[in-house]
């Protein structure tokens, strides 16, 4: 069980991460932004 939870966690962290990344590219936050 705990194996599933690491890999949950990393896939709300890719999905998250991925989200942002396309809101900074939409809104142009790539100064501001550390990940961008």
């Amino acid at each position: 069980m705990k194996i599933i939870q690491v890999i949950l966690k990393f896939i709300i962290i890719f999905i998250i991460s991925s989200i942002h990344v396309m809101e900074c590219k939409l809104e142009f936050k790539k100064d501001i932004c550390e990940w961008c």
